[in-house]
């Protein structure tokens, strides 16, 4: 798991590959956050030009990592912005996630779609499609949001409603050596494509948000990449 946040740049909450996570940063603006993106560039919708909370959809893919799923959604149950919705896509996975997902009906509407295993940008695509949020929020399975993450992400989409919002990941396994490798990767390639001409090619798919309008207009996750 690992932790996310988010400022002016972004608000918290997320993590990175497999592990467990804690509170992090993310950072938002109008390119990027630590990640990289372009804002949508069509006309913003009459929903996102004139509401100051946006519906936030959040969307979670799993496979297999009932453990670590159940961790994160009790992550986004703590949450101080409650989620217009949260759809877990379960890709494939050996056993049902109906009894872990059902407990936390009582913290916000959580909706379950199953599919044949396609790979995460699969699921995360699937899981837009059925979204009626005007925000969408992506995180892992393996990844505990901060408390302020939505909250963190929606002022920012306030002061700049057609970006790409994304941020930094925390590896919250210092003592795995494969989330420390890949928490170094991150860290990395983040710096490299650090923020110069206001826009940035690389952005972590487990802590971003984007409007609807946007993602759709953008075609979604790249399906050709089966296990980012």
């Amino acid at each position: 798991p690992c932790r996310h946040h988010v400022d002016s740049w972004a608000p918290p909450g997320g993590c990175t590959n497999g592990r467990p996570c804690g509170p992090a940063r993310t950072h938002a603006h109008q390119l990027v956050a630590r990640g990289g993106g372009r804002p949508h560039r069509g006309p913003p919708s009459p929903a996102i030009m004139t509401s100051p909370r946006p519906f936030i959809s959040v969307i979670v893919p799993t496979y297999n990592r009932p453990g670590p799923l159940r961790d994160a959604l009790d992550a986004l149950a703590a949450l101080d912005y409650a989620p217009h919705e949260v759809i877990v896509v379960d890709d494939g996975s050996d056993e049902p996630l109906d009894e872990l997902v059902a407990p936390f009906q009582e913290h916000a509407p959580i909706r379950l779609l199953r599919q044949d295993n396609a790979g995460p940008a699969a699921a995360r695509n699937a899981g837009a499609e059925l979204a009626t949020g005007t925000l969408l929020a992506f995180t892992d399975d393996d990844c505990r949001p901060a408390p302020g993450w939505l909250n963190a992400l929606a002022e920012a989409h306030r002061r700049q409603p057609e970006a790409l919002l994304s941020g930094d990941t925390l590896n919250a396994l210092p003592h795995n050596v494969f989330s420390t490798a890949s928490q170094l990767l991150i860290d990395y390639l983040y710096e490299y494509f650090a923020p110069q001409s206001g826009h940035i090619p690389l952005v972590a798919s487990n802590n971003l948000a984007l409007p609807a309008e946007g993602f759709r207009a953008l075609g979604g996750f790249d399906e050709a990449f089966p296990l980012a």
